[in-house]
């Protein structure tokens, strides 16, 4: 049998082998596909479980938040009452009242507000959404009043900073930031957060504003200045606080500013007259020996000024 006789069967094999192939390759797509198909069911189901577990989380979360809101609002109302019944308030906290007068079972409840409020505050930052950060400025400003009245001065400037960044524009509060910052005594930086402070108090000061509410803004602003070593705008302001305070307080913290400057200066005769003038106030006597080495160190050992920080001896 030669090659020609063989070649019908040979045909037919080719074509038997033809379609087992084709149908081996139709096998092969439909497995891949169905495959695939499997695929995207379970990816699908996996990103249905997903998006309803986000929103559990969701809604979980908006519950949290709402609650600790609620939390802080009640800790809030009740620092303030605290306060308030202790005759605290902006003006008497930069003028130097201090939880250190009250009873001591008032400072513990005070102490125990102030840790559970930022425990709150904490807690709500974690749920918080960053583009969010919502925080209430009168949470800010209550922590800030209570840690000023505790004393804790660095801890009342951090929190009446951020009662200002959050959109706190009142007048009482940046001059009590102000009173904090200075408190702090950190240097350069906590005087120049002071200066900016104040500078705020006295933009947002009304117009109708008490002369001797306004003298102490001019000379508290004028204390900083002085610290600084700006000196002639120290003057300036200590000089226009002293035109409208009439208030003995207001006007001898101001003559006590002016002998600081003098001092500073050199300025030997000056400076005696605006001591005459401080001669009956131990307090601000006092004031005036604890700066001996730093606003009168060029008279340190001057035999006069030293006779006359005797009296408040």
């Amino acid at each position: 049998m030669n090659l020609t006789d063989l070649q019908p069967y040979l045909t037919a094999i080719s074509a038997g082998l033809g379609v087992a192939t084709l149908g081996f390759l139709l096998n092969i797509v439909k497995a891949v596909r169905d495959n695939a198909q499997d695929r995207i069911a379970i990816q699908e189901e996996r990103l249905k479980r997903a998006a309803e577990e986000q929103q559990r989380t969701e809604k979980w979360a908006e519950r949290e938040k709402t609650e600790l809101r609620e939390q802080l609002n009640k800790t809030k109302t009740e620092m303030d009452a605290l306060l308030k019944r202790e005759g605290f308030d902006l003006n008497t906290l930069a003028l130097g009242k201090q939880l250190s007068d009250s009873a001591a079972e008032v400072r513990a409840t005070a102490q125990t507000l102030v840790e559970e409020m930022k425990d709150k505050l904490a807690q709500l930052a974690t749920v918080e959404k960053p583009k969010e950060e919502i925080i209430d400025p009168g949470w800010e400003l209550s922590l800030a009043m209570c840690a000023m009245a505790a004393g804790s001065f660095s801890d009342a400037a951090t929190h009446f900073d951020a009662y200002s960044k959050n959109g706190g524009e009142s007048w009482q509060a940046h001059f009590s930031r102000g009173v904090a910052h200075a408190n702090r005594r950190c240097g350069h930086d906590s005087d120049l957060a002071s200066l900016r402070a104040y500078n705020e108090a006295i933009a947002l000061a009304p117009a109708d504003m008490d002369a001797n509410y306004r003298a102490r803004l001019f000379s508290y602003r004028g204390g900083i200045l002085k610290r600084l070593g700006r000196l002639q705008e120290a003057e300036a302001d200590i000089r226009l606080a002293l035109s409208q305070a009439t208030a003995q307080h207001e006007v001898l913290d101001a003559h006590y500013n002016l002998a600081c400057i003098h001092a500073m200066r050199g300025e030997r005769q000056l400076m005696f007259e605006e001591l005459a003038i401080l001669c009956d106030s131990r307090s601000h006597l006092r004031a005036v020996a604890a700066h001996i080495q730093d606003y009168f160190a060029k008279f340190a050992n001057d035999p006069e000024l030293l006779t006359v920080l005797n009296r408040s001896k």
